[in-house]
């Protein structure tokens, strides 16, 4: 069994490796994909609701037409990017405009003038979001489809797309600090002048870790490229709905992020009511101390997972990544007890690894999607199918938000009653909880099952293109 499991680490050619320089260039843009968005979404309550008064309905809709438009402008600026012939490239030049317009923008949002409606606050947050997330769309677009282009080799892609999820660790652990950063004292008590030195300070780090990958990245696939006709956006986005793996690939993430983000909010509730009896203090203790564990195991899980893809592939490691999901529905069971609510922490020896193993793989392998689509279509389109995969993600992420409410509302839950809830409400939480997600997990692992590209099937690929247009 382990021989058919394990394999010899197949060496990767000097000319494919990514040099370390290289791997941080481009997994600092890690940063300027991340670091302004993840900032927004978790502020926006505190600042927009809390502190200007908006109506949170207004904010709901202001939140879900920025999701909206932003999943909207990818595959436009996809397109954009495969179609471009520029001395520069067709990438680099759309993530030079995208860092520097998206962090000249990003400050705007906390400028809000004092003495708005309601209303107008609305207006100003929608207005300006919208302008941020189109901005960043030039650069987070062309920067994934760099991604896939900057080397050839199958392991050397799991290689580079470590350094990335590092630098997303990284911005994990920054971005929960902001909004107490917009409550130093040397604010004065006034939290919006701490929000605007806050969008001031984040808009330089994106402009600053946007343009070193443009800076010290080259396109190595932009030759022959740039021989290759240009073709329309909504046919770009038909051929890429077209390929068989790349769809199959959207369907297996979608179930594997379907059943976290319906139910994952329920283990605030949980842990609030089931374990701590409505203690919110012990609750947020939890809480933070569980995010400290998560964000190590988190790092130590990128090192062994890549390691592990090296030497059983990335499908093979993709789906112990779903069995871990699978897993730890029965380890909720276990390990939430009331009586003892630190035992919920071993919960994240499961989840986490789960979780930054697939994304960690996930844009490996769709790097080996471009290469299957040169095989069928002849053309590279690493834009469109970057673009394309992140349109249908986020059409994901705006359902099973609206998934996420229904789910909550089925329990029973009523916020008014507190820790006294109605008999059978926490039981009907710890249901959809626990087992959802493992559920879920289970069908994107019997896809996976089907998924065409393993290793071999990959390296083939990339020989048939070596021989049709030579090596690039």
């Amino acid at each position: 069994m382990s021989k058919k499991l394990f394999h010899k680490v197949q060496p990767t050619a000097p000319e494919d490796k990514v040099s370390v320089p290289k791997r941080f260039a481009f997994g600092i843009g890690n940063f300027t994909d991340h670091m302004g968005t993840d900032t927004l979404m978790g502020n926006a309550n505190p600042i927009f609701n809390i502190t200007l008064h908006m109506d949170p309905r207004l904010l709901g809709v202001a939140l879900a037409i920025i999701r909206l438009w932003d999943a909207i402008t990818d595959p436009i600026v996809g397109a954009l990017s495969d179609n471009a012939r520029t001395r520069w490239g067709r990438r680099r030049p759309f993530m030079f405009f995208g860092a520097i317009s998206a962090g000249l923008t990003f400050p705007l949002i906390w400028f809000v003038p004092g003495g708005l409606s309601s209303f107008n606050v609305f207006l100003w947050f929608t207005i300006f979001a919208i302008l941020f997330f189109t901005c960043q769309t030039f650069f987070t677009v062309p920067w994934h489809a760099l991604g896939s282009e900057l080397t050839p080799d199958y392991n050397e892609r799991t290689r580079l797309m470590e350094m990335r999820a590092y630098m997303g660790k990284a911005v994990g652990i920054i971005c929960p600090w902001t909004y107490a950063f917009t409550q130093l004292p040397i604010w004065g008590g006034n939290t919006m002048v701490g929000a605007r030195w806050m969008g001031v300070i984040i808009g330089i780090i994106l402009i600053i870790s946007g343009l070193l990958p443009v800076i010290f990245l080259a396109e190595r696939f932009y030759k022959k490229a740039g021989q290759q006709q240009k073709i329309s956006i909504l046919r770009s986005i038909g051929m890429t709905l077209k390929n068989g793996p790349f769809m199959m690939m959207v369907a297996i993430t979608f179930f594997n992020t379907l059943g976290g983000r319906t139910v994952n909010h329920l283990g605030f509730y949980i842990g609030l009511y089931y374990l701590f009896g409505g203690d919110k203090m012990k609750q947020g203790i939890l809480a933070g101390v569980g995010g400290n564990v998560a964000f190590v195991i988190g790092l130590c899980s990128v090192f062994l997972l890549n390691r592990l893809s090296l030497r059983i592939g990335k499908r093979k490691t993709l789906a112990v990544c779903l069995i871990l999901l699978i897993l730890s529905g029965l380890a909720k069971w276990l390990f939430y007890v009331p009586g003892n609510p630190w035992l919920s922490l071993i919960v994240l020896l499961f989840t986490v690894p789960s979780v930054t193993g697939f994304w960690l793989l996930i844009t490996s392998i769709n790097a080996d999607i471009c290469d299957h689509d040169e095989l069928t279509t002849g053309l590279r389109r690493e834009g469109a199918i970057s673009a394309v995969f992140s349109w249908i993600s986020k059409l994901s992420i705006s359902a099973t938000a609206v998934l996420a409410g229904f789910v909550l509302a089925v329990t029973g839950y009523q916020s008014a009653s507190g820790a006294e809830q109605s008999a059978g409400v926490i039981d009907a939480m710890r249901w959809w909880f626990y087992i959802i997600p493992s559920a879920s997990a289970v069908i994107a692992l019997a896809l996976l099952w089907w998924f065409p590209i393993t290793e071999a099937r990959a390296r083939e690929i990339r020989r048939i293109l070596e021989e049709r247009r030579g090596k690039l």
